[in-house]
């Protein structure tokens, strides 16, 4: 799981040029996935991933709500090379996107 970390990690520059900025730089890039947020599960892909988060679609009309923000949820994301499960924190949750 490291190796895969660190080929994820050399895709991506540190980016910090001023206010408003993003912290690093996003790849348009599909990945499956599956979301655990207390009893509700998510499944989808991935629309871009950087080093400090993603965003992530699911079908449309799912149950998302802005109340998701702040929740602790579990990230499988299925990788050619294995899977990576992440412990991570929702920051928006809208009509068919969490992020």
């Amino acid at each position: 799981m490291i190796k895969i970390l660190g080929n994820i990690g050399r895709r991506f520059r540190y980016r910090d040029d001023g206010p408003g900025r993003r912290k690093y730089e996003r790849a348009q890039v599909r990945i499956p996935f599956s979301l655990r947020i207390g009893k509700l599960n998510f499944v989808g892909n991935s629309a871009d991933v950087a080093l400090g988060g993603a965003l992530l679609q699911v079908e449309e009309g799912a149950g998302l709500s802005p109340q998701l923000t702040g929740r602790k949820a579990t990230l499988d994301m299925m990788l050619p090379d294995g899977e990576i499960k992440l412990h991570t924190e929702i920051v928006r949750g809208e009509w068919s996107a969490i992020a």
